[in-house]
């Protein structure tokens, strides 16, 4: 290509050699090769859904797959206009749609699934790929990027979650002792333009938020686009579960837990409701000033009959983060966070998860090692209450987790697509996900025959 510009441009420099204008011309076919050569540099570099995917995932690991999406998404659209045709259709064949009472409720629904699909985005899902690597002794990175075909337009699930990687403020807030914690952007207002966008579609111009309630508008126009969870778990204060009250002969003893619900708000308006509702209700909050934040606990009118279990609900707005948590203890616990003692990032565990690993991202989601033995103790419970030939299959799967020491997700979005990155004691792609899908099996085993022993399918001759 640029042999055949740079020949070209000789002949035109031939041709206004004598001319007296070539002090105009040259100037202008110069400018025209640049803009060719440019032109021919971008459609060199242009990358393929396959380069764009591969490029974020790592090789040379244990996995290294690629799916071109292309095909698939065009029979999904081909999927979901047959399917509504034939919720609509007026055969006399299709007794739904007949029906007086029930026909007009499928018809609504029918109306808003095409638009709900369309604004989703997910036609413009181009490709995915995953990988999973070994970085470490007992320890895996897993990814998953899912490429978006950004000339399609956006979507739901493209604007969901931001539009950059940013500092996890959230970090500060976790305590040492979090077990559980799943935090993420959350735009409200795109999720509600989508809704906006599904009505008007389906109604001919009637818009949700428009005909909202004052009210309402105020409380999400307060939200920030973050919301999480966390849970922590007191190793050195056990909880003791009376063993009548989960069918057992013994008291289950687990450590204790405490959790919270945080969201990111401008300024100080859903506070103010809430103190206002609070105040107007069976009893006014009690105040206690720390570290410069006002936190309100809620009384309660009884005691929980639970030892161990800390129930004393309060509500506090420390920085930008309105937070909801369980127990005072707890809400004391984030306050001292935000101000440097006793942060998740001190935890050895979490430490070692994400040694190496960038935070910058959209979403994190941590499980500790403490909350894996804590769950697993739960579902060693359930198994009392599980049929004899499927315990052994379901025992595997539990021994199996007992070897999850921990694990951390990231999700990060950019202009290509939206990446999940992943580290844990063991390799998710591989038997992890063998295992799952054995306990989702072993699930449904369960179900369907204690669907048969309830004798509801007497009549049918029972399921085999």
């Amino acid at each position: 290509m640029y042999f055949i510009i740079y020949a070209l441009f000789k002949q035109i420099r031939n041709f206004t050699k004598m001319n007296p204008i070539r002090k105009i011309t040259i100037p202008f076919f110069a400018c025209c090769m640049s803009f060719l050569i440019s032109s021919a540099h971008s459609s060199e570099t242009a990358k393929t859904s396959f380069e764009a995917v591969t490029e974020k995932l790592d090789r040379n690991g244990h996995l290294f797959a690629y799916f071109n999406t292309a095909k698939t998404m065009q029979q999904l659209d081909q999927i979901m206009d047959s399917l509504l045709e034939l919720a609509q259709s007026n055969d006399s064949a299709n007794p739904l749609a007949n029906n007086p009472f029930i026909g007009p409720m499928v018809s609504g629904i029918t109306d808003a699934i095409k638009p709900a699909y369309e604004e989703s985005g997910i036609s413009q899902i181009g490709g995915v790929g995953m990988s999973s690597l070994a970085v470490k002794k007992d320890q895996w990175r897993q990814k998953t990027f899912i490429y978006r075909d950004s000339q399609k337009g956006d979507g739901l699930i493209w604007e969901m979650f931001g539009s950059e990687p940013h500092s996890l403020e959230i970090l500060e807030l976790a305590p040492a002792q979090t077990g559980l914690l799943a935090h993420s952007d959350l735009r409200i207002s795109a999720l509600m333009d989508w809704v906006d966008r599904i009505s008007e579609k389906a109604t001919g111009g009637q818009s949700v938020t428009a005909s909202a309630p004052a009210e309402f508008k105020d409380i999400l126009k307060a939200f920030d686009d973050e919301v999480g969870f966390i849970m922590t778990l007191d190793p050195n204060k056990q909880l003791k579960i009376p063993g009548f009250m989960i069918q057992a002969e013994e008291d289950l003893e687990m450590d204790s837990f405490a959790f919270a619900l945080i969201a990111r708000t401008k300024g100080d308006k859903i506070l103010s409701m809430i103190n206002e509702a609070m105040e107007s209700g069976f009893a006014p909050p009690q105040r206690t000033k720390i570290k410069g934040v006002n936190l309100n606990s809620i009384p309660l009118p009884l005691p929980i009959p639970i030892e161990g279990l800390d129930i004393s609900p309060c509500y506090f707005q420390v920085d930008d983060y309105m937070v909801l948590a369980s127990s005072t203890s707890l809400g004391k616990s984030m306050i001292e966070a935000k101000n440097g003692k006793g942060q998740i990032t001190e935890n050895d565990d979490f430490k070692s998860l994400t040694e190496g690993l960038d935070l910058k991202s959209n979403g994190i989601s941590y499980t500790s090692p403490n909350f894996t033995n804590w769950s697993i103790k739960l579902n060693e419970l359930g198994m009392g209450q599980m049929p004899e030939e499927l315990k052994d299959s379901f025992d595997i799967y539990l021994n199996y987790n007992k070897q999850i020491k921990g694990m951390v997700s990231l999700i990060k979005s950019d202009k290509d697509g939206i990446m999940l990155e992943t580290r844990s004691s063991v390799n998710l792609t591989g038997e992890y996900l063998t295992h799952t899908a054995a306990s989702i099996a072993i699930i449904l085993g369960s179900s369907v025959q204690q669907f048969n022993e309830s004798g509801m399918f007497d009549d049918l001759g029972g399921f085999e």
